[in-house]
């Protein structure tokens, strides 16, 4: 439940109506200004939609993640040894077929690794499920812009207003200019009501989206750091352990050559002794 920062944005966007209406319909105010309000609501309004269907999405997906992420503590606490031997034949149901996926295309690449826990080489587990899913399925590259683009409402409906105002102002007699000083301050009110709620929009809207996004990298951080710490160790460590366990063997190689060539090297060295005082011990008893 903590996780539905969205519904937020259902509030202001009530809460923006309520007083669109109040400062426009029950004021009497010009239709061509209400028109400007109502377009700018049915924009916002398409575009809290398309966002909605995102964060269930992600909604989805953390709770996916969470519950696998537990799953493997309990089995860990369970059996007390790395868990990669159950789960590489085990399905590890998600909840969530772009996950399900993933992973099976990762257990698949790890049998076919022939993987070696101690030594050999594996894939990560990060390489297929990653924050790529997160960005994927909340739809990142668009929601970048939505900030940015409800400001630009805003501003279009300023300019929209001063517009409408300025088009009916007359710069004629004195009763020409009293008479259009109503439709300009019409203008005006439009104009900067439109700017308060895009700029009321883009503010909410930009902190929902970031702790959502926040809250999902998290949630994709901790599965990978429990699958990494309890399933199969990460590639890294995976890595450095390789290299000393290499890095013993060239020590051991080193060590045996070191004594091979001492034992040839006195073994040559007591043959020569050998030869040289037999050769002295025959020259001896010849004389």
């Amino acid at each position: 439940m903590k996780r539905r920062q969205e519904r937020l944005l259902i509030y202001v966007y009530i809460a923006m109506v309520m007083l669109c209406l109040y400062l426009n319909y029950w004021t009497m105010t010009d239709m061509a200004n209400i028109l400007v309000n109502a377009g700018l609501f049915l924009v916002v309004g398409i575009i809290f939609v398309h966002a909605f269907m995102c964060f269930r999405d992600v909604n989805r997906i953390m709770q996916s993640l969470d519950g696998v992420s537990r799953q493997i503590r309990e089995d860990f606490d369970e059996e007390h040894v790395f868990l990669w031997k159950r789960y590489q034949e085990q399905e590890i149901c998600f909840g969530v077929a772009e996950l399900n996926t993933r992973y099976k295309e990762y257990q698949r690449e790890m049998k076919r690794l022939a993987v070696n826990v101690e030594n050999g080489y594996k894939c990560s587990i990060e390489d297929y499920i990653n924050r790529d899913v997160i960005d994927k399925a909340i739809d990142r590259s668009m929601m970048n812009l939505v900030a940015g683009t409800m400001t630009g409402l805003g501003i279009l409906g300023t300019f929209i207003g001063l517009s409408f105002g300025l088009q009916s102002f007359s710069t004629g007699t004195a009763q020409e200019i009293s008479d259009s000083i109503g439709p300009l301050m019409e203008g005006i009110k439009v104009a900067f009501h439109t700017s308060i709620y895009g700029m009321v929009f883009s503010l909410c809207f930009n902190y929902v989206y970031r702790r959502k996004l926040d809250d999902a990298n998290r949630a994709m951080d901790s599965f990978l750091e429990v699958h990494q710490r309890y399933v199969i160790p990460d590639n890294r460590n995976d890595s450095i352990n390789m290299l000393l366990a290499y890095q013993r063997q060239l020590l051991e190689e080193m060590r045996d050559m070191t004594e091979g060539m001492e034992k040839r090297i006195s073994q040559e060295i007591n043959q020569a002794m050998t030869l040289q005082l037999e050769g002295k011990a025959d020259g001896i008893q010849r004389k």
